[in-house]
């Protein structure tokens, strides 16, 4: 018996971190019962709502509600305006009590993180060594995840999400004082870009959602981008964002390999039919309009045509038992835990045991300990050819360091580029490189030449920038529009 006390110990340890880890969620004995999940799309002012039903035997089911905030209710004070959300509920007959969130790309940290060669484990405290270096101290206490997988032979781009902690708890309470139970916080934007993927390979999706604009980045089912467009209600903002992210992605030789890349509208919220029109004419993509059928329902199915779809689309993979790519409730990204301690109570039947044992209870303890560090020492000898290979990552992530200097001048430079383009999107820049020496080149595109004269003639202006050079491409696009490719090479000022 005290051989078996350790392997049983390690057993349970094993049990506990594989049901902490496992991508599991469906139930494991359904017995053919229909499931139910509520999933709410949450804005600063608006809330929509998704009930959905399946099961196995028939088509899913949705009814999709709007709530409008009062006007005195805010997040702020979220156990009451959960107690208005329980009334809304019950007026529309919502009675399904598990709920997931998604949270828009407005509080979000998103950064795309180039991660060497690293098995799983190693990529996980890596990224969550390198969300807590980075992230600005006034942004308080925060909650990170990850999507995309690592691979220990090759590196691979992982997109790190950050969501600060004082959200999270805001979702709580407001559940809380809704009566419902959280299992889930997500982007929306992710599972918006999963619903996505089932049907367009490579896509920009605009999403015109309850929590602002979002343009999302999507490669088969990894989200490679999450970016919250403000607008003041023109399209303007919206088109010269398409543009640009159009503009990049046709440099990128994942774009060129495949070919066609859509541009996906999603219309969460009903957009003015003018607005939606402009950023049709204006995009230089083809148009693809996301529809229900992608998150499995009809359009009959919907409470208004295609309204609220983001909130349906939240409850997709739970309904195919697929793990959230993000989960804020339950993050992959933390501080490493200490093996506790098991109750007391759990002890008691062995009690008369132990005071026989406990000789040797400890000198097995102490065995344990060995074992475990020679394990350990084993694994940092693994380790050692992928810290190898991470070595130069790391020297390059401190040379670049040294660029945030208390004056920073690559920031100031771009800043500078930025306040002299013309605020109508006509004129927008594609490639930006400065060296060390503070000689640089910017590659941009233009309607007309006399934009990019202008363009020049005020970096000479700002007195910021000098031996400017311009060079002028035009070349016919479609239609009768003239594109002008442009690029300018200079030397930049900076302010002592």
């Amino acid at each position: 018996m005290g051989l078996g006390w350790p392997l049983i110990v390690d057993a349970g340890r094993l049990v506990r971190e594989f049901l902490r880890n496992s991508k599991w969620t469906a139930p494991i004995f359904s017995l053919g019962r229909s499931e139910k999940l509520l999933a709410i799309s949450v804005g600063e002012r608006v809330l929509w709502v998704a009930e959905m039903t399946w099961d196995a035997d028939a088509a899913p089911h949705s009814r999709v509600a709007e709530f409008v905030y009062s006007p005195d209710s805010t997040l702020d004070d979220a156990e009451r305006l959960g107690g208005e959300l329980a009334n809304f509920l019950s007026a529309q007959n919502l009675s399904t009590r598990r709920v997931v969130f998604g949270v828009p790309a407005k509080w979000l940290i998103v950064e795309p993180y180039e991660m060497p060669p690293a098995d799983a484990e190693t990529a996980s405290n890596v990224l969550w060594l390198h969300a807590t270096e980075r992230v600005m101290p006034a942004l308080g206490p925060m909650v990170f995840d990850f999507m995309g997988d690592s691979c220990p032979t090759e590196p691979r781009t992982l997109l790190l999400v950050g969501l600060q902690r004082r959200w999270r708890e805001r979702l709580m309470a407001l559940a809380a004082g809704a009566g419902l139970k959280v299992v889930g916080i997500t982007p929306i934007g992710t599972a918006v870009g999963a619903a996505t993927s089932r049907h367009v390979r490579t896509s920009l999706i605009a999403l015109f959602g309850p929590g602002g604009l979002e343009l999302i980045d999507q490669k088969g089912q990894y989200t490679r981008s999450i970016h919250y467009i403000r607008s003041n209600g023109s399209p303007q903002p919206v088109i010269a964002e398409l543009r640009r992210a159009a503009a990049a992605r046709s440099l990128d030789s994942d774009s060129q390999e495949h070919g066609r890349r859509d541009l996906v509208l999603w219309d969460d919220i009903g957009m003015e039919p003018e607005f939606l029109n402009a950023v049709r004419q204006s995009a230089s993509l083809p148009i693809t309009e996301a529809r229900g059928q992608w998150v499995g329902v009809s359009e009959s199915g919907a409470s208004d045509g295609v309204k609220g779809l983001s909130a349906v689309a939240l409850t997709l993979n739970r309904r195919t038992a697929a793990c959230p790519s993000i989960d804020f409730l339950r993050p992959r990204l933390g501080p490493s835990k200490r093996e506790r301690w098991r109750r007391p109570g759990v002890w008691l039947p062995w009690a008369v045991a132990a005071v026989v044992l406990i000789a040797l209870a400890g000198l097995m303890d102490m065995l344990s300990i060995q074992k475990q560090i020679s394990g350990l020492d084993n694994q940092l000898q693994a380790m050692q050819p992928a810290l190898d290979v991470a070595r130069p990552y790391v020297a390059t992530m401190q040379f670049a360091e040294s660029f945030g200097a208390t004056r920073p001048r690559y920031l100031a430079c771009i800043g500078d580029l930025t306040q002299a383009l013309p605020p109508d999107g006509q004129t927008y820049l594609i490639s930006f490189n400065l060296r060390t020496d503070m000689k640089g080149e910017v590659f941009g595109n233009s309607t007309n030449e006399q934009n990019v004269l202008n363009f020049r003639d005020k970096l000479n202006a700002s007195g910021r920038f000098a031996d400017l050079m311009c060079k002028l491409d035009a070349r016919e696009t479609r239609g009768n529009a003239n594109n002008v490719s442009f690029s300018i090479t200079f030397v930049y000022l900076p302010q002592k």
